[in-house]
């Protein structure tokens, strides 16, 4: 179980979770799939400004992607972070905490080194 419900008047919810190894976080290597089939596929068969409008269209899609993962705590967590089931590495926790006075949950990820 990697969901631990609190049900404080503080803290409601840590997930456990383990920083990814680079090439296998979900905004590095479906990008690099993309940037080579656009070389080897988009480029031959097209014109260098058309396969610029290509690329620049995936440009702007992994741009979008790096944006959200800075905005969005949720999302940050289902790029960069996976679930463990157990405390057998140190892992990375994510805080569910209320704000009653506001009636909305703020998020917060506390990494162990």
């Amino acid at each position: 179980m990697s969901r631990f419900h609190v049900g404080g008047k503080v803290v409601d919810t840590l997930d456990l979770l383990r920083k990814r190894h680079w090439g296998w976080r979900l905004d590095m290597w479906p990008f690099t799939i993309l940037y080579g089939v656009w070389l080897a596929a988009v480029v031959p068969s097209l014109d260098f400004g058309d396969a610029s409008i290509v690329l620049g269209g995936i440009l702007a899609f992994h741009v979008l992607v790096f944006l959200f993962t800075v905005w969005s705590v949720d999302f940050k967590c289902f790029v960069q972070y996976s679930k463990v089931q157990f405390l057998g590495s140190p892992p990375c926790i994510l805080l569910t905490v209320l704000l009653t006075a506001f009636f909305f949950c703020s998020y917060v990820i506390v990494e162990a080194y």
